[in-house]
């Protein structure tokens, strides 16, 4: 009966009633749900993501509730054969889906510090055959060596910065630049405040590639909340980039760029893309 009621609830919120209907809905979801159990989502043909429903990320992915915008915007960016850069993989939720988009001639770099979850993530990229796809079980900085952090009990929590959870986790760091991408086409990062670190290792691949970048805008890492206050965002507007909110309508010619003066109090997703005048650093 329990589980009745719980694909029931899914199904209304799959249907992406308004809020706060919404928000009542997910309540009584997570309430609901079976922490043991699994759903599968299918991203593309043959492509299929194993949800846990222990997980409050992964059940919210199966519930299509989780980045729904910015995945629509990746899509419409990448072209057959172009090249993705994913940096902060987790199960792989961006990766699966530029892999649909790219194709057997495309390339995606898939870099996830986590070893369980990277290696998740390799079993999911075998099983579905995706030769596009290479996973990398390291960080990424602004210099290459080695980087300590601590676990989070929601994997897609885990932060370069934190200090403190469950037990240490030391990694591989490398930089983006070192591995001489020759084509780049576009780029997420979503690392949970190291972003700044990730961008200062890639900056010869934006000034050579000029590729579009999708990345997590956090007030809870900053100590203000408007937008040019932040650190990859002045680095990105020193290299020519322009800054929108991460959906379709960033495409649109005419689209206008937020101003240095934009805040916001949760984490929204930006996506930058080199301005028309073509400014480099």
């Amino acid at each position: 009966m329990r589980r009745l009621a719980f694909d029931a609830v899914s199904r209304l919120i799959m249907r992406n009633p308004r809020q706060p209907l919404k928000r009542a809905l997910l309540r009584v979801g997570f309430l609901l749900r079976d922490r043991s159990a699994t759903r599968r989502l299918a991203l593309a043909p043959g492509v299929e993501l194993e949800c846990r429903l222990g997980s409050r990320y992964e059940t919210m992915v199966w519930w299509r509730q989780e980045e729904r915008d910015e995945l629509a915007l990746l899509q419409r960016q990448l072209r057959r054969g172009d090249t993705f850069v994913d940096c902060g993989a987790n199960v792989g939720l961006w990766s699966l889906v530029a892999a649909s988009s790219v194709g057997p001639s495309g390339t995606v770099l898939a870099f996830e510090a986590h070893p369980t979850t990277a290696a998740r993530l390799e079993r999911i990229v075998r099983d579905s055959s995706l030769a596009c796809v290479t996973v990398h079980n390291v960080a990424v900085g602004e210099s290459a060596g080695h980087i300590t952090f601590m676990e989070s009990d929601e994997h897609n929590m885990q932060s370069l910065l934190a200090t403190s959870g469950a037990r240490r986790i030391t990694t591989p760091l490398v930089t983006l630049d070192e591995f001489h991408l020759p084509a780049l086409h576009g780029m997420k990062i979503d690392v949970e405040g190291y972003e700044e670190r990730v961008l200062l290792g890639a900056t010869e691949s934006l000034r050579v590639h000029r590729p579009w970048v999708v990345i997590e805008y956090n007030p809870f890492y900053m100590g203000s909340r408007t937008l040019a206050d932040w650190p990859p965002h002045r680095l990105l507007a020193a290299l020519g980039y322009d800054a929108y909110l991460a959906n379709v309508d960033a495409t649109e010619a005419g689209a206008t760029p937020l101003p240095g003066t934009w805040s916001a109090r949760r984490y929204v997703n930006l996506f930058y893309r080199a301005s028309p005048a073509g400014r480099r650093a």
